[in-house]
């Protein structure tokens, strides 16, 4: 097959002009750079600020070697971009297979110092993949203030680490962060194609020992065959690691004549945040040192006024030919600020321009004492009305100049009341009574006695210093109690209880005499008296009283019969006694044997003497005679005239025995009033009572069980339904028999009224008919393959040998004939019933069908797939890379069908095939937008599963390209 010298180059193309005007207009060219807008090579773009395209752009005419493809845009404002470049090779005799991609496996990150590879300790999780999109959290906790570099790398299930991605970050904007410790590059090696380990290349190349290289080395690539191959160089530091390798693709072609286009010098930079006030206007110029490239560590400084929040950074340098490049973009975010520098945000310090940690703030006012014009005295304003750096609050001398102070006394002249006495001052104290003003207040302190009483004479026990006389307070200190104002010297002294003239004795020359009246007779005990100015509670005049605990005896009271001497003569209840005798029973009656002489009758005792029986209550003269063994009316007689005839109940059912009676006050135990009883056996036998059926005479009317008795039907089978022909009479219905009399079949439990017909060879419900309405049909399976033919059915409850229940087989001759059955092509046979045999062409008669043939239009019997893209190697076309497979379920991920560089051929024709070869999808012009759904006689998603496709690019030389892919979600 013809190999292609036209290489269809895909470019992502992402632009993004510096003044954020729309890009408009788009233009490329190769290695030689005709000048802007005389290309001739114009590309269509979507006008927008920023685009995202994909060209097919046609490399006919170039030679065979490396070129470089070049493309710019244009914006609304007439500006042109600086050109993005992508170096490539036209080889028309290549065999040139992509270098294999590994997935990545793991990841790490480290800050600021490698510490080697493998050796950081930050492991970072990832998804296996060829590409990986993740997003980490990743913490500083431990940083020190400043500028960190983030770094970032990945390894290869080959084994092998990636170049780590950085990026600079602060954790504090004030930071006065220095840059950690690089070492000199020492040595540097490099290889073709295959590592062979770390310091066994045999290929060193020489370097100036430095932190930073930017040489030139000449490297030979003779012996190393035409095609492409990679260039690896890496370092070695000053401590003895090892740098990750840089590398370079690049073709061995003799008969390339390419040159490297004209490189210059960068010569400036400059950068800015968010909004780009124009190239060269920023005013913002970063120093570096001129080459061809650089790499630098620019030091931006940060306003410390900048206010707190995220901003972008942009950087861009200009070359000596006086182009600009696209800028640099980096986030970076502006914390609080620290002025102090004593690591208190600004925000939360108290103190913002002198260093205080502690944040000590003795008032509370919010201003810390290290910068507080008065520390001790809340002051949150700060107030200095005479600016002597002393807060208005605490100002010794307000509107004065505080530093004139000639006794030193810490008070300026200007407020001192003799500023020639270091002991006179607003602060000094005062020495009471001694005519002179120490504290500056004008006038000396003076002693005060507190004078409680008001009677003009203080305490001297209770005193204070003071200008001016406070209330209550007098200059007299003599009074001995200030608690009574009748208390003082010179006073008379009257009978009250209180030293009235303070000579130290109380009521001396002014008592009386009282005598103590205990029982509140108003007579005195003669023995018990005492002195006092008025009579105490308890005492009188009188001191006559015979008995002071009884007040129902003094002289000349009425004797009473009370146990006292109520008139003081010496006797006790002389002539006022009674008699009373004893009524044990309590029935009010007295024993005439028993008696005593008191004042009042005594408990127990009564003044009547006629009792016949003092043991018993209810036994008294006068009383109603009644049946309860006693002389209840003392007449010498017992239950005379009151005792009854009762009759044995022995069953307990209230009627008695008319033949077996006693006499008694009240019926004895199993006996009753009643004589009436037939049975007095039966406890459900007496007169009145209602005839049930249990074999007895219930009612007394001389006959068992009349007119009680039931019909019961013999039930055999035991399914509760009778037979009507065979019966008993009895109480209850007998074993084996019930109340009903319905049953058609007394031999069978599942045959009876109301039962529901089910498909058994029996009556069920009785109604005379067998099985009917619950019959199924059943069809002929000849073939044994589960599925019966519609034309030989059969009746019966559950499908006979050779019958099923199916009846969808279109041949019940053969087994391998039924619906769903696997089709095989082209045999003549509908192996799956759909009505028509599979027919698969071989469109290039090479023996392999088109649904499995990896090249349909081109004979390839050997199926050879050098790549493995499912596309056989004699009709492979360069760039179309057809994925396996895709996953339509809406997670984001491989949610369409994705075939690389379709759209790089606008005539192409996609079509879908399910394995029984019906087309479920068909597209021309594919833009790798199928989600997966039918779009061929039905609609949905299409089940998980293999599908064949078809794809012809219907380009001059081109075959078609078949193959499988899945479909999973």
């Amino acid at each position: 097959m013809k190999k292609l010298i036209l290489i269809s180059f895909l470019c992502g193309f992402f632009v993004n002009l510096c003044l954020g005007q729309d890009i408009i207009e788009a233009e490329y060219f190769f290695d030689t750079d005709p000048g802007v807008g005389n290309t001739g090579n114009t590309l269509p773009v979507t006008q927008a600020g920023v685009i995202d395209e994909t060209f097919a752009i046609s490399t006919t005419g170039l030679t065979d070697g490396l070129h470089v493809l070049h493309i710019r845009a244009k914006d609304t404002n007439g500006n042109w971009s600086l050109y993005e470049r992508q170096y490539f090779f036209v080889n028309a005799n290549s065999q040139y297979q992509n270098p294999p991609e590994y997935d990545i496996v793991e990841a790490e990150y480290f800050f600021d110092i490698d510490p080697g590879v493998g050796n950081t300790g930050n492991t970072l999780p990832v998804t296996q993949a060829g590409a990986i999109d993740e997003t980490f959290a990743i913490s500083t906790t431990g940083l020190t203030d400043g500028l960190h570099v983030l770094h970032i790398r990945a390894k290869d299930t080959d084994g092998n680490w990636s170049l780590y991605e950085r990026q600079y970050f602060f954790v504090n904007a004030n930071s006065q962060y220095q840059n950690p410790t690089e070492y000199n590059i020492v040595e540097a090696e490099y290889f073709f194609d295959t590592d062979p380990g770390v310091g066994n290349t045999g290929n060193i190349l020489p370097v100036t020992q430095a932190g930073a290289i930017d040489e030139t080395f000449a490297i030979s690539t003779t012996g190393l065959t035409e095609g492409l191959h990679v260039l690896h160089i890496r370092a070695k530091d000053a401590n003895g690691t090892w740098s990750l390798y840089e590398r370079k693709y690049f073709f061995v072609n003799a008969n390339s004549q390419y040159q490297n286009p004209t490189e210059y010098d960068i010569v400036e930079a400059e950068y800015f945040f968010d909004t780009d006030p124009g190239v060269g206007n920023t005013g913002n110029t970063l120093s570096l040192t001129q080459g061809s490239s650089i790499d630098e560590t620019l030091v931006i400084p940060i306003d410390i006024n900048m206010a707190e929040g995220d901003y972008v950074l942009h950087v861009r340098v200009k070359d000596e030919n006086g182009t600009w490049s696209l800028y640099l973009v980096e986030e970076i975010t502006v914390g609080a600020l620290d002025t102090d520098n004593d690591g208190i945000l600004d925000v939360d310090d108290n103190c913002v321009d002198t260093a205080n940690t502690d944040q000590a703030d003795t008032d509370s006012d919010t201003v810390g004492d290290v910068c507080d014009n008065c520390p001790d005295d809340a002051n949150t304003d700060q107030a200095d009305a005479d600016a002597d750096t002393v807060g208005d609050i605490c100002d010794a001398c307000p509107g004065f100049d505080d530093t004139v102070d000639n006794d030193s006394d810490g008070f300026p002249e200007g407020c001192d009341c003799d500023d020639t006495n270091a002991g006179i001052n607003d602060d000094a104290t005062d020495i009471p009574d001694n005519n002179i003003d120490e504290d500056c207040d004008g006038t000396d302190l003076k002693t005060w006695y507190q004078d409680a009483d008001s009677d003009g004479y203080g305490n001297p026990n209770m005193s204070q210093t003071a200008n001016s006389q406070p209330i209550g307070y007098v200059s007299d200190n003599t009074d001995c109690d200030d608690t009574e104002s009748a208390a003082y010297p010179g006073n008379t002294e009257i009978c009250d209880g209180i030293d009235n003239n303070c000579d130290g004795q109380i009521d001396e020359g002014v008592l009386s005499t009282f005598y103590a009246d205990t029982d509140g007779d108003g007579y005195g005990n003669p023995n018990d008296s005492m002195q006092a100015c008025s009579a105490p509670t308890g005492y009188v005049t009188d001191n006559t009283d015979c008995d002071d605990t009884q007040a129902a005896a003094y002289p000349g009271n009425t004797e009473i019969c009370d146990g006292i001497d109520n008139d003081c003569d010496g006797q006790v209840d002389e002539g006022v006694l009674s008699t009373f005798y004893a009524d044990a029973d309590s029935d009010g009656y007295g024993n005439p044997n028993d008696s005593i002489q008191a004042c009042s009758a005594p408990t127990g005792y009564v003044s009547d003497n006629t009792d016949c029986d003092d043991t018993q209550a209810a036994a008294y003269p006068g009383n109603t005679e009644i049946c309860d063994g006693i002389d209840n009316n003392c007449d010498g007689q017992i239950d005379e005239g009151v005792l009854s005839t009762f009759y044995a109940d022995t069953d307990g059912d209230g009627y008695g025995d008319v033949n077996v009676t006693t006499q008694a006050c009240s019926a004895p135990t199993g006996y009753v009033s009643d004589n009436t009883d037939c049975d007095d056996t039966q406890a459900a036998a007496y007169p009145g009572n209602t005839e049930i059926c249990d074999g007895i005479d219930n009612n007394c009317d001389g006959q068992v069980d009349e007119g009680v008795l039931s019909t019961f039907y013999a039930d055999t089978d035991g399914d509760g339904y009778g037979d009507s022909s065979v019966t008993t009479q009895a109480c209850t219905a007998p074993d084996g028999y019930v109340a009903d009399n319905t049953d058609c079949d007394d031999t069978e439990a599942a045959s009876n009224p109301g039962n529901a017909e089910v498909c058994d060879g029996i009556d069920n419900d009785c109604d005379g008919e067998i099985d009917e309405g619950v019959l199924s049909t059943f069809y002929a399976d000849s073939d044994g393959d589960g599925y019966g033919d519609i034309n030989m059915t059969t009746q019966a409850c559950s499908a006979p040998s050779g019958y099923v229940d199916d009846s969808s087989d279109c041949d019940d001759t053969s087994a391998s004939v039924y619906p769903g059955a696997q089709e095989i092509p082209n045999d003549g046979i509908d192996q799956d019933c759909n009505g028509s045999d599979l027919v698969i062409p071989d469109t290039d008669s090479d023996g392999i069908l088109d649904n499995v043939d990896n090249c349909i239009d081109t004979p390839n019997p050997d199926q050879k797939d050098s790549d493995n893209d499912g596309i056989g190697d004699e009709c492979d076309v360069m760039g179309i890379v057809v994925p396996k497979g895709f996953s339509p379920n809406g997670d984001g991920t491989n949610d369409t069908w994705m075939i690389e560089n379709i759209t790089a051929y606008p005539r192409n024709n996609i079509k879908v095939f399910n394995r029984w070869g019906n087309k479920v999808y068909e597209s021309n012009n594919y833009q790798n937008n199928w989600n997966g759904e039918s779009k061929e006689g039905g609609s949905g998603k299409l089940p998980v599963g293999p599908y064949l496709y078809i794809i012809e690019l219907n380009e001059p030389g081109f075959s078609p390209v078949q193959g499988w892919m899945y479909i999973n979600y």
